[in-house]
Order: structure tokens, then C-alpha cells, then sequence
């Protein structure tokens, strides 16, 4: 399920590490990721590592204006190891992981324009 979440042809992170390094790795590095994200649940520890990434601007409108701040957003190139720890606790804790119906940022199949729908609705 963890291996479908990692999407290949992306950019490196800090550590250099791709998805496309871990989908073709050796099957003993699953025992090996086990192990550490194992021992980081028991000990309650994340490594500082998972917290670094580069952050990337892009651009939003070719055609505007290039130097206006506003026509940039940001994307963070993360470590793929953390993203796969996070996938993981994601689908282990998430039942406990509920939102609000009235959240509609950072849930799956739900954006802005349902927001939107439900304030021109009230």
C-alpha cells in the first residue's frame, strides 16, 4: 500500500535519496526500514534528518509577472524515507486521525472549491 504513495520521476531530497531508490532496492531494506521505524516509535524519537528539506519556489503563471512574490508558491523536497514513515502512521493511526466535516484543506478528495461551494451556499 506504502509503495503506491511513492510517486517516481521526483526530485531528491536532502539526502539524495529517490522513490525510485527504494522501489528497486534490495528487499532486505524493508527489514531494515522496519527495524528503524520500529525503534523510533518505541523510543519516541524521530530522527532531526526528517525535518530538513529544500524548499523549492515555482511558478504559478508563466505568463504574469515573474517578479512579483505572489506568483510563486512553494513545494519542500522532503526525505522519501520520512515520507514513507508518514504514509505508514497515516494508515496505522487512522481512525484516531478524524477532522472535522467542516475541514476541507489536507483531506482527500476535498479542496478549495468546496469551501467556496459551502460559503456561496450559506
Amino acid at each position: 500500500m506504502v509503495q503506491h504513495s511513492l510517486k517516481r520521476g521526483k526530485a531528491c531530497g536532502p539526502d539524495n535519496i529517490s522513490a525510485e531508490h527504494l522501489l528497486y532496492a534490495h528487499p532486505s531494506l524493508v527489514m531494515h526500514l522496519k527495524l528503524l521505524f520500529h525503534l523510533m516509535v518505541v523510543h519516541s524519537f524521530v530522527p532531526h534528518g526528517f525535518g530538513k528539506g529544500y524548499i523549492i519556489p515555482l511558478v504559478r503563471d508563466k505568463s504574469g509577472n515573474l517578479n512579483s512574490v505572489d506568483n510563486y508558491r512553494a513545494i519542500t523536497l522532503g526525505l522519501v524515507i520520512a515520507k514513507v514513515f508518514e504514509s505508514i502512521v497515516a494508515v496505522v493511526c487512522e481512525q484516531e486521525l478524524q477532522t472535522d466535516d467542516l475541514q476541507f484543506g489536507f483531506k482527500r478528495g476535498m479542496g478549495c472549491t468546496d469551501a467556496i461551494f459551502c460559503v456561496v451556499q450559506l
